[in-house]
């Protein structure tokens, strides 16, 4: 609904790790990062593609619907993801480790999502539940839908574990 794009398809690229990209034509020239906040401020945080590409038009079938293959292996060859920065000693790595174990990907890096890597709901519950386990922390779901990415959750878990100091009231 961005005034300035035409047309637009999200589909996820990579193979060890996936993630969400979107290729858009426009009508007029639109820097991406203000596509990227004008999703952020409509849609939730699992269904903002983590890249977006700017194109002259999509790739069509034989049918002239969008083929969404082409997109694919479009937007994976020039895939233009930002790099990913390794989870921070501590926390972050813990759940770097818990990520990959529960996604069965190599561990991801600490900006990425964990819907657009392959999360769902029922790997949500189990992630949750590690971490109350071992954290003794208790997040709602809706605390991962918000902060999707191991920085956002760490802080979170952090936060979480603090807020309930011995003495504090």
């Amino acid at each position: 609904h961005h005034p300035a794009v035409r047309d637009a398809v999200t589909v996820a690229v990579g193979t060890a790790t996936r993630r969400l990209a979107a290729a858009v034509t426009v009508h007029h020239d639109v820097d991406t990062d203000d596509l990227h906040t004008h999703l952020t401020q409509r849609l939730p945080a699992y269904m903002i593609p983590e890249h977006i590409t700017v194109l002259d038009q999509l790739p069509l079938s034989d049918n002239g619907k969008i083929d969404r293959g082409a997109v694919a292996r479009l937007l994976a060859a020039g895939d233009g993801a930002p790099p990913d920065e390794p989870p921070r000693p501590g926390l972050e790595t813990e759940l770097g480790a818990l990520w990959a174990e529960l996604l069965r990907c190599p561990t991801p890096g600490r900006t990425r999502n964990f819907f657009s890597l392959g999360g769902d709901s029922l790997l949500a519950t189990r992630l949750l539940a590690v971490l109350r386990e071992r954290y003794d922390v208790d997040l709602p779901m809706r605390g991962l839908f918000d902060r999707p990415t191991i920085a956002d959750l760490a802080t979170a878990v952090q936060d979480a574990a603090g807020a309930y100091e011995e003495g504090a009231i």
